[in-house]
């Protein structure tokens, strides 16, 4: 998630987390567990499930009213964390993400386990993330009747996906027409 995603959210009334994923530059994540691969690794879900974990800790949070949301890694993070925790989220959203069986991708099989409403959206021009990691993706939710949009934004690439004022307003009327608002 960008600080952008995270204001605007914010602004909305939820919650918000930056959770800080093996994948942070390692002068900041220096120290912090578990340690472990980039993306969609395990240690990453672990500390995404304790993020969500220390939501029953803040006071007027509705765990049944939870999404997930994330940008690049963080949106591979996001995909892996759906599947194996297929019940924790009312919905989720990304930008730049996908399925992929490269070493930081949201892997097909953990993909096949996701049911929760999941939106996905990603630039056209992506020379980071290529889009045909969210086709794929949008393959295995179509396949598995998960209620899900993939939006493509012609023109954008990698970073003007992650802030896109329109981007995050498809993301708050997913989230208001799945009840998390």
């Amino acid at each position: 998630m960008t600080i952008v995603d995270e204001v605007a959210m914010r602004s909305w009334g939820l919650v918000a987390i930056g959770t800080m994923y093996t994948h942070a530059p390692d002068a900041d994540d220096l120290g912090n567990a578990p340690d472990g691969p980039d993306g969609a690794s395990t240690a990453n879900v672990q500390r995404a499930v304790k993020a969500r974990a220390l939501l029953t800790r803040v006071g007027g949070v509705d765990l049944t009213r939870l999404a997930a949301h994330g940008h690049s890694m963080g949106a591979f993070v996001t995909g892996r964390l759906l599947g194996a925790h297929p019940g924790d989220f009312r919905a989720a959203s990304h930008t730049a993400g996908g399925v992929s069986d490269g070493p930081n991708a949201t892997k097909p099989a953990a993909a096949q386990q996701i049911v929760t409403p999941y939106q996905l959206h990603h630039g056209d021009i992506d020379q980071v993330v290529a889009l045909a990691l969210d086709q794929r993706l949008d393959t295995i939710l179509t396949g598995n009747a998960v209620p899900h949009e993939l939006r493509v934004y012609a023109g954008f690439d990698h970073q003007r996906m992650a802030m896109d004022p329109t981007m995050l307003a498809r993301v708050r009327a997913w989230y208001q027409t799945h009840g998390v608002l």
